[in-house]
């Protein structure tokens, strides 16, 4: 689900997944992407724009 939202530009909704994820699993990997995530949703924020690539 993460990643339908992630390729859609939705990084709030794939912060939810992934979170979720990560809460289930307790697997690193899944808290290294909710970093990058979030960095890639402030970036957006700074530049007033979308993060869609």
């Amino acid at each position: 689900m993460a990643d339908y939202y992630e390729r859609n530009g939705d990084n709030d909704k794939a912060i939810k997944f992934v979170t979720k994820a990560y809460e289930i699993s307790g697997d690193d990997s899944y808290k290294e992407r909710i970093e990058a995530l979030k960095k890639k949703l402030t970036e957006a924020n700074r530049v007033g724009g979308s993060a869609i690539k």
